[in-house]
């Protein structure tokens, strides 16, 4: 079908690695943000507190002018049961999780685009020769 299939399969790979770039620019970041006034977050709002080299990223957030209280987000899923207390002199910076839902979007076409070049070059790898 192909002249020089060593070629087209060269193009696949190059396209692919493209589309799974796609597919990782188009997830979300934290951002940097200035220290926030006094006040309640809303509750989605995720805020990372990074104090000393280490994050804490915390939701359900109130700041108040002495301290920043709010419940960790455990990444395993468990919610604790009380709140953490940070003074705000220990706080170094303040990140920000943006609730961006282009970015499912982005990463729905990314993963599409990917998987229409990776699925038909997986099958033509693993099927009998000739086809």
């Amino acid at each position: 079908m192909f002249r020089n299939s060593a070629s087209v399969w060269a193009a696949v790979r190059r396209a692919g690695m493209w589309a799974a770039a796609l597919a990782l620019v188009s997830c979300s970041t934290w951002m940097p943000i200035p220290p926030p006034a006094p006040g309640v977050l809303p509750a989605a709002t995720h805020l990372q507190i990074w104090r000393g080299g280490q994050a804490v990223a915390l939701r359900e957030v109130t700041i108040e002018a002495d301290s920043i209280r709010g419940r960790v987000i455990d990444r395993l899923g468990a919610r604790p049961a009380g709140d953490l207390v940070i003074p705000r002199a220990e706080v170094d910076s303040f990140l920000i999780l943006p609730r961006d839902n282009g970015n499912w979007f982005g990463m729905g076409l990314g993963a599409g685009i990917l998987g229409s070049i990776l699925v038909p070059y997986l099958l033509r790898r693993i099927g009998p020769e000739g086809t």
